[in-house]
């Protein structure tokens, strides 16, 4: 009895190592997810094939990937009061970001209403990029691309 309870057991410990490096070889997605992990601020975007700065300086926008799978968007303006802030689930499969808005902060500014982003329950998906310390995302305008631009922020983990 207690023989074929550790060949059991044995068997089990195995399968589920063998199981384990299957799961990472051919399904990437946790990998993909954790490159996006922390907080990054956006510093610009490409147009054209030009880098620009934020349109206004006093912008501080900032995109958090948390490990569990949520995010928290939020942007606000230097030396202005008000501030506009939501709540997502995402996943990341190496390719698109694909995120669910779950909450839509009550004490957002009056203009965050017709920000796109702030939408309760809108699923948006985008394409993204790890290029070095940066994260590039593909949003499309009209028949071109506008690619935005998140730096890790070291000062914000």
């Amino acid at each position: 009895m207690k023989t074929n309870f550790c060949i059991t057991l044995i068997i089990f410990l195995v399968s589920f190592l063998f199981l384990n490096q299957y799961a990472n070889a051919y399904f990437p997605l946790a990998e993909s997810e954790s490159s996006i992990w922390g907080k990054w601020k956006y510093i610009g975007f490409i147009y054209r094939g030009k880098f620009q700065g934020p349109p206004n300086p006093n912008l501080v926008l900032t995109f958090e990937f948390l490990k569990d799978g949520s995010d928290i968007l939020r942007w606000t303006y230097t030396n202005e009061e008000g501030f506009c802030e939501r709540k997502g689930e995402y996943s990341y499969d190496g390719i698109n970001l694909t995120d669910k808005i779950v909450w839509v902060n009550p004490k957002n500014s009056i203009e965050c209403q017709k920000d796109p982003d702030m939408v309760k329950d809108k699923i948006q998906i985008t394409p993204l990029r790890r290029v070095d310390d940066q994260i590039h995302l593909d949003i499309p305008l009209s028949d071109e691309t506008l690619i935005y631009i998140l730096a890790m922020n070291n000062s914000m983990k």
